[in-house]
C-alpha cells in the first residue's frame, strides 16, 4: 500500500484499493492512496501522520509533504518541506516525496544498510535536479528519510527536517541534516550545490518518524530529543492523536511553521497481501 499525503487539512486513510483519488476535506488538494498486487503489506509497522500548515501562512498552501510504503516487511518513511521563499517549493516537496517511494518500490532493500538510505536520498536528489534544470531553485526543499524493519533502522536527511527512533533500549536517536549554507542562517536544501546527506543507523527500532523542522523548537531541550514531548508521541496510535496535539500547540501559539508529523509504532496485525 502506497500512502501518500499532501495538505492542508488534515486527512488520513488507510484504507487499501486500487487508485483511490479522494478529496481531502474540502480542499482542491488530491489524497492519493495505491495499492497494488506485486506489493505485500507487513503489518509489522503502525503508520500514521498529519500536517498543519503555519497560522500566517493565510494566502499559502502548506509546503509540506510527507509519505510512507512498505515492501515485504521493509518501511519506509519520507518527509520533505518546501522553502517558503521559493515559488515552487510545494512542487518540489510533493516530487522528492514520491521520488523517493517510487525508487525504494522498484528496489527494495531486504535488510537496509547505511549505504542504502544514503543511495536513496542521493538519487532522488539527482532526479530532482535534472528534473527541474536550471529552475531548480524555485523548487528548493528539505528531505528525510527513514527504513525500518523489525530488527534494524536506516535514515537520511538533507536540510533541517529530521528523524527521530526509539529503539527498544529506551535510547532515543535523531537523523538532522543541520547543515548552514554560506552564512549561519541559511538553510542548506536537496537541491543546494554541497548539499551532503547526514546517515544514521541503528537496531531494534520501536518507534520512529520524521518530521520538518517546524517541531524542532518543541521537541529538543538543549540540543537533545525532548522526553516530555517524544515520550507521549511515542504513545500515538494514530493520526488523530497528531491531529489534536497539532490543534493544541495551534491553540498556545507554538506552531510558528507549516509542521508535519509522520510516525510509526511496531505492533500490527500480523502479515497479508494487499485487498484486490
Amino acid at each position: 500500500m502506497l500512502f501518500v499525503k499532501m495538505c492542508p487539512p488534515f486527512f488520513f486513510c488507510p484504507i487499501p484499493g486500487d487508485w483511490i483519488y479522494q478529496p481531502n476535506q474540502g480542499s482542491t488538494i488530491w489524497t492519493i492512496l495505491l495499492a497494488c498486487e506485486r506489493v505485500k503489506i507487513f503489518m509489522a509497522w503502525n503508520v500514521f501522520g498529519a500536517t498543519t500548515p503555519a497560522p500566517y501562512h493565510t494566502h499559502q498552501e502548506n509546503q509540506d509533504y510527507y509519505g510512507h510504503i512498505t515492501v515485504d516487511g521493509t518501511c519506509l518513511l519520507v518527509a520533505a518541506d518546501g522553502a517558503g521563499s521559493c515559488p515552487m517549493s510545494q512542487v518540489g516537496a510533493e516530487y522528492a516525496v514520491t521520488r523517493a517511494i517510487t525508487l525504494f518500490t522498484s528496489s527494495t532493500p531486504t535488510n537496509p544498510t547505511a549505504e542504502d538510505a544514503e543511495a536513496l536520498i542521493t538519487q532522488v536528489r539527482k532526479d530532482f535536479l535534472e528534473t527541474f534544470g536550471e529552475d531548480h531553485k524555485d523548487y528548493s526543499c528539505t528531505l528525510t528519510l527513514v527504513m525500518l524493519t523489525s530488527t534494524r533502522w536506516r535514515s537520511a536527511t538533507i536540510g533541517d527536517a529530521f528523524s527521530m527512533v526509539l529503539d527498544e533500549h529506551g535510547e532515543w536517536v535523531c537523523c538532522s541534516g543541520g547543515e548552514v549554507g554560506e552564512y549561519a542562517n541559511e538553510t542548506v536544501f536537496l537541491n543546494s550545490k554541497h548539499a551532503t546527506p547526514m546517515v544514521c543507523e541503528g537496531e531494534s527500532p520501536v518507534f520512529a518518524a520524521v518530521s520538518t523542522d517546524g517541531l524542532q523548537g518543541v521537541s529538543f531541550q538543549g540540543g537533545d530529543p525532548f522526553p516530555g514531548f517524544w515520550g507521549p508521541v511515542s504513545q500515538f496510535t494514530t493520526a488523530e492523536d497528531v491531529m489534536e496535539m497539532f490543534h493544541s500547540m495551534c491553540g498556545k501559539g507554538r506552531v510558528v511553521d507549516d509542521t508535519t508529523l509522520l510516525c510509526a509504532t511496531r505492533g500490527g496485525a500480523g502479515q497479508g497481501a494487499v485487498e484486490d
